[in-house]
């Protein structure tokens, strides 16, 4: 499973975030700070890493 820590707030699994309690504007501030912190060459490369946390609309998506 891909984890990602953030203290003792909560944890992002594969698809899943996990927390010790329900609280909107934490979770998104853990995933803005998870997508602010990812780097890549292109946005194909931070797609692919985001990819790693969770589904995202466009993930099946043929052009």
């Amino acid at each position: 499973m891909i984890n990602r820590d953030f203290g003792d707030f909560g944890v992002f699994g594969k698809n899943l975030i996990i927390v010790k309690e329900y609280d909107w504007d934490a979770i998104r501030k853990m995933v803005a700070t998870l997508c602010a912190n990812t780097t890549g060459k292109d946005w194909q490369e931070v797609a692919s890493k985001l990819s790693r946390f969770g589904r995202w609309e466009f993930e099946d998506h043929q052009g």
